[in-house]
């Protein structure tokens, strides 16, 4: 049976029911499903699925329809079981009982199944909520692949701005973020997966909560996950992300020092690392459980990395502190303060400088090639085939299109700067550095 003839099946089908002959329609589309032909079996299942909200009205087709789909859910042939799911799906919206069914087959992990369930909570999802296997759809969604994941981040994102109990969205990220943590690819960032909903949780108090709850667990993937998360939040501009202050009070002192030793392997910018190890001050009972913890962080570590930043944040968080705290801050700054001049003392290594006229040979000859490999690309494009290019004239201060005989708007040009800063020990000496954060990344509750 051609594409063609398929196309045609399905279309007088549905003409049928829409003239009001729905139980004629229905019937022949069941008839045709016992058929040997696998194009006629699915073009039928398609039609039992486009017409599902008609033949729901009718008690005694309903049932024998409902059987019929879900029996070819367990066909032999892929093709039609991803036809009857499909079926399946359609239906649901307005026949709930049928969601268990898609549901089932989901939890078998088989991508197309857990694809067209995602695809039916996103569309569906009040429905879904309101539904008693809510929880257990949450869960077998975190089988959804990487490449397949972009469609439900939207959903979480409505998800967690409906208000949708946390516990459930902090489940569904660590789990995910879990199983799929040994399968991206070099360089990944799993949670921009999560773009949409990282950002929904940003404003709201539950997202100091996943923080720390991914600090101090035991699992790397965890570790890696919170190093994303930081790192993205750093990206669009949230650069204090703060501990929870609950989780906090209910630390070991076996358990605060391994958080602060996961701070260190998985923070790798000062604003969002001084942030955090400021917000272990809010606990309770502080000045017995973190004060030195907090000194030690600022003065041996931090310190150490980022002295100017660690100084002049610490010298933000004197003007509103407590007594207590602003004394140890006082006693931090002091102490690093020595270790800057000390540094400033130590003579320069010139031998260690490469000889200016290399430096420029070297970057010339970079920006030769450089220059080189994207004329040669420029050539190959498409783009540059059917589109002319005009270069702005030099010094210019704006740009214009012109359109069907009119000049647009002028844009204006303006600079633009980006910096991010480097631990220094990284470039002092960047192969114990590595070790060190390295130990600090695998380390263990109970380690000395």
């Amino acid at each position: 049976m051609t594409e063609a003839n398929t196309n045609l099946y399905g279309a007088a089908l549905t003409s049928l029911a829409m003239a009001g002959q729905i139980r004629e329609a229905t019937k022949l589309a069941l008839d045709d499903i016992k058929s040997g032909c696998d194009d006629i079996l699915i073009a039928a299942l398609w039609v039992l699925g486009r017409l599902s909200r008609q033949w729901e009205k009718q008690t005694d087709l309903k049932v024998r329809v409902q059987e019929t789909i879900k029996a070819m859910g367990y066909h032999s042939e892929f093709k039609v079981k991803l036809q009857a799911w499909n079926a399946l799906s359609n239906a649901a919206d307005s026949q709930p009982e049928l969601i268990t069914e898609l549901l089932a087959h989901a939890q078998t992990k088989n991508q197309e199944a857990l694809q067209i369930l995602g695809n039916f909570v996103s569309t569906n999802l009040e429905v879904v909520k309101s539904h008693p296997s809510f929880n257990d759809i949450l869960d077998t969604l975190t089988d959804l692949d990487i490449d397949r994941i972009d469609n439900f981040d939207y959903t979480l994102s409505r998800l967690i701005d409906s208000g949708t109990d946390n516990q459930l969205i902090y489940d569904y990220l660590t789990i995910w973020m879990v199983k799929h943590y040994d399968n991206r690819t070099l360089g990944d960032k799993l949670i921009t997966c999560f773009d949409q909903s990282i950002m929904k949780l940003a404003s709201k108090s539950f997202l100091s909560e996943l923080i720390t709850d991914w600090l101090i667990s035991e699992e790397q993937a965890l570790g890696a996950a919170f190093d994303d998360l930081i790192g993205h939040l750093w990206i669009h501009g949230i650069t204090n992300p703060i501990l929870s202050k609950a989780i906090i009070d209910s630390l070991t002192a076996e358990d605060l020092k391994y958080l602060a030793r996961r701070l260190l392997g998985w923070t790798f910018h000062e604003e969002p690392l001084l942030s955090l190890t400021f917000s272990l001050l809010e606990t309770a009972e502080a000045q017995q459980r973190t004060f030195g913890l907090v000194y030690t962080l600022l003065v041996k570590h931090i310190g150490r990395d980022y002295p100017y930043a660690t100084l002049e944040a610490i010298q933000e968080k004197s003007n509103n502190a407590t007594p207590d705290i602003a004394n140890l801050l006082t006693d931090a700054r002091e102490e690093l303060y020595k270790y800057v001049q000390a540094i400033k003392q130590l003579p320069l290594r010139q031998e260690l400088k490469p000889p200016m006229q290399l430096c420029r040979a070297i970057a010339v000859k970079r920006a030769r090639e450089n220059r080189e490999s994207m004329e040669k690309v420029n050539e190959q494009s498409i783009f540059n085939q059917f589109c002319l290019k005009i270069p702005l004239k030099e010094a210019g201060i704006g740009f214009f299109c012109f359109r069907e005989g009119n000049i647009g708007e002028i844009t204006r040009l303006y600079s633009r700067s980006y910096s991010a800063s480097l631990p220094e020990q990284s470039l002092i000496d960047p192969l114990n550095d590595e070790i060190s954060r390295l130990g600090f990344r695998c380390a263990k509750r109970g380690d000395k």
